[in-house]
């Protein structure tokens, strides 16, 4: 089967991530993969070598996009997909949009968040739904949520969990004790990571809570992607971190 998969971009990101790996998977059962971005370049890319990339160069203007779009229309038509899997809102509504003057057999969008930021964006998924065969996202709560924003009809939205190659993470005691190192962990200490940008839409804080065994530990160091450390002190004392936790975001620490 051919497989043609499109983002926006192969940064470095969850999403990404996963697509990455979906390819990698497809091409290890057999399918013939066709992986696009609409721009930028690939800081993460699949690691199967039959997997094609192709990068759409798209700008941000409206000659830039139109420009991008006729390249990806030629694809499509090249490649000639049996699926198309699109991931993201501006790759899901253009994709969509394509398809009414591209051939696509089955086209399915896959979103990855509970909201989209924006009621212009919902609104263009719901003007578009009809186009896909089916749409997905990461949870039941995001499927909901699409549902009560109206960005879709009842029925059209299924739940695909996020997956894990669990194969690809060993345990190496280098990197453990270099990653301590560049941290200055000086004694011990239990880690709790969460990588992410912070904000509302990524409850970094709700993710960091302690369970109750965490609380009663010696210390933590916990590690985001954003410096938002400074934001954390009000909450440690109401979750119950005891007095000598800490707190990593690159380099800046928040002390209980």
């Amino acid at each position: 089967m051919r497989i043609l998969m499109v983002i926006t971009g192969l940064g470095v990101g969850g999403a990404e991530r996963l697509v990455t790996g979906l390819a990698d998977h497809f091409a290890d059962v057999g399918h013939e993969v066709l992986l696009v971005r609409f721009f930028g370049d690939a800081e993460l890319r699949p690691s199967d070598p039959r997997v094609r990339l192709e990068n759409l160069q798209m700008r941000r203007s409206p000659l830039g996009v139109l420009a991008a779009m006729v390249r990806f229309r030629r694809l499509v038509c090249s490649f000639r997909p049996d699926v198309v899997n699109s991931h993201m809102v501006h790759p899901n509504i253009l994709t969509r949009l394509l398809r009414l003057v591209t051939p696509m057999p089955r086209l399915v969008s896959s979103a990855h968040n509970t909201n989209e930021q924006g009621r212009g964006r919902m609104l263009a998924y719901r003007l578009t739904d009809r186009l896909a065969d089916i749409s997905t996202n990461v949870s039941d709560e995001a499927v909901e949520a699409f549902k009560q924003q109206g960005a879709l009809r009842p029925g059209r939205m299924v739940t695909i969990h996020n997956g894990i190659d669990t194969a690809a993470f060993t345990f190496d005691p280098a990197a453990r004790e270099r990653v301590r190192a560049e941290l200055s962990l000086d004694r011990p200490l239990p880690c709790c990571w969460r990588w992410g940008a912070c904000g509302s839409r990524k409850t970094t804080l709700t993710c960091c809570r302690p369970s109750r065994a965490g609380r009663s530990g010696p210390g933590w160091r916990s590690s985001v992607t954003d410096p938002c450390a400074r934001n954390w002190r009000p909450w440690l004392g109401r979750w119950g971190w005891p007095t000598g936790c800490i707190f990593s975001v690159f380099g800046m620490t928040c002390r209980r």
